[in-house]
Parts: C-alpha cells; sequence; structure tokens
C-alpha cells in the first residue's frame, strides 16, 4: 500500500468517525493538506492530498461518503494497465515502422538506383516511401501522446470513457445512499454529474448500474486495443506489400538475357 492510499483509508475513517481530519493528516506528515483542512477548506485540503477533483468536491458536500466511494473505485477498470497494455502496443507499432523507415530508405538510395543502372525501370513512386513512413511515424506519435495523457481521464478516450464516467458517479451517488446523505446533498451531487442525472434512482439500483458499467468500461477498453492492433497490422501488411511489389517490379523490368 502507497503512503498516499494509507493517508486517503485512514482519512476516510477519521471523517467517518468525525473526528478531527486536521490531526490525521498532521500525523502523517501532510501539513499543508492538514492546514486546509482545519482553516475549513476540506476540499482543497483533499485536493492537496492527492485526492481527485470531483471526488473531493463530493466528500466536501458530504465527508462521510468518502471511505464508500474509495472501495466502490478500487473496482474500476485499471488504467495503469489499460496505459501498459497500450504502451506495449504503441512501441511495437513504432520499432517496426523504424524498421521498414531504414529498408524503405535502403531500396531509395541504394538498391533501387544500381537497379536503373542495370537497365531496370524506375518506380517514380518508391521515392517517397521514406516521407510516408515518417510521416506516419509522427502520426503515431502524436496519437500516443494523447492516448497515454488522455487515459488519464478516460471520458477523452472514444467509446468506452462514458461508461467509466457513468461508473464512477454511480459509485459516489451510491455511496452517499450508504453513508445516509440527505437529499438535498444527493440533489447537489447529482448536478455536478454529466452522465447520471436522474434523482429517483435508488441505491439498489446505483449497485447494480455500477457493476454494469464497469463490465462494459473492461469490454470496451478491450475493443479499443483490438481495433488498434488490428488497424495496425493492416497499416503495416500494407507497408510491406508496397516495398515488396516495388522491388520486384523493378527486378522485372530488367532487361533479359540477349
Amino acid at each position: 500500500m502507497t503512503p498516499l492510499r494509507a493517508a486517503l483509508l485512514l482519512s476516510a475513517e477519521a471523517l467517518a468517525l468525525n473526528q478531527p481530519l486536521g490531526e490525521t493528516l498532521r500525523r502523517l506528515g501532510h501539513r499543508r493538506a492538514a492546514d486546509e483542512v482545519d482553516s475549513g477548506a476540506l476540499a482543497s485540503g483533499l485536493r492537496t492530498l492527492g485526492l481527485e477533483k470531483n471526488l473531493a468536491v463530493l466528500v466536501s458536500l458530504w465527508p462521510a461518503s468518502l471511505g464508500p466511494t474509495l472501495r466502490r473505485f478500487d473496482q474500476l477498470p485499471s488504467i495503469n494497465q489499460f496505459r501498459l497494455l497500450l504502451g506495449e502496443t504503441l512501441a511495437w507499432f513504432t520499432l517496426v515502422l523504424l524498421v521498414q523507415l531504414s529498408i524503405s530508405l535502403v531500396l531509395v538510395h541504394k538498391v533501387l538506383p544500381a537497379l536503373v543502372g542495370m537497365g531496370a525501370g524506375r518506380a517514380e513512386w518508391l521515392q517517397y516511401a521514406p516521407h510516408g513512413v515518417s510521416l506516419l511515424l509522427v502520426l503515431l506519435g502524436c496519437f500516443a501522446v494523447w492516448a497515454l495523457v488522455g487515459a488519464s481521464d478516460w471520458t477523452r478516450l472514444p467509446g468506452w470513457g462514458q461508461h467509466v464516467q457513468r461508473a464512477r458517479e454511480a459509485a459516489q451517488l451510491a455511496a452517499l445512499f450508504e453513508s445516509a446523505a440527505p437529499e438535498d446533498v444527493r440533489a447537489q451531487a447529482i448536478q455536478r454529474f454529466v452522465a447520471l442525472r436522474d434523482p429517483s434512482l435508488m441505491a439498489g439500483e446505483l449497485d447494480e448500474l455500477f457493476l454494469d458499467a464497469c463490465a462494459s468500461a473492461e469490454v470496451g477498453s478491450t475493443r479499443f486495443l483490438s481495433a488498434l492492433r488490428a488497424g495496425g497490422y493492416l497499416l503495416l501488411t500494407l507497408l510491406a506489400l508496397a516495398l515488396v511489389v516495388a522491388v520486384y517490379g523493378s527486378f522485372s523490368l530488367l532487361p533479359g538475357p540477349m
């Protein structure tokens, strides 16, 4: 368990028991967060501690909701695992593209001039192959930065990010029910939500909705990676096929024996 995780759990316990949170944070070495909490800025203190903004605002509305929310958030699909799988996939495609770029440079500057000197026709379009592969590398780099950095906020990613958003909001609202938050507090929380705006949802429905959204997010993330890999394999295959056709096409244009 990381120090941050331990601090959050102990903070949740202190808030649930209505104990002074500032003293707990100060004992754990988080003096700045403790000072902010003691001054009445609970949300700001929790943000300094490392809690995400939306959850910090929720806890400021009803402090006892922190523990139940953290327990449910532990069941969310792992962002770090997704980042790892996505990073491995992008790294492999980048490596293969670099190899193809090297091969195309050798073909353009070494092999094809030699074939032309032997009387073969020139595949004019092949001279642009290195530029095409380089452009793909740049685009892949931009996509990698967007995907890896955007993964910290799943709603920026297509398709399955909405499922995670729905699961997070269901978890927060279910935590308010579990911690016996009054109706006006739940109404204030719902006003900040994006995916769940139905005030008639009850505790049992929210737990079912949460589990369903988590399952949908898992399936969606798998499909996202599968689609990315399929598209990458298709692109790499087409590039390799184009290089092979250019080389063998040039060989076929060599003059025959006299």
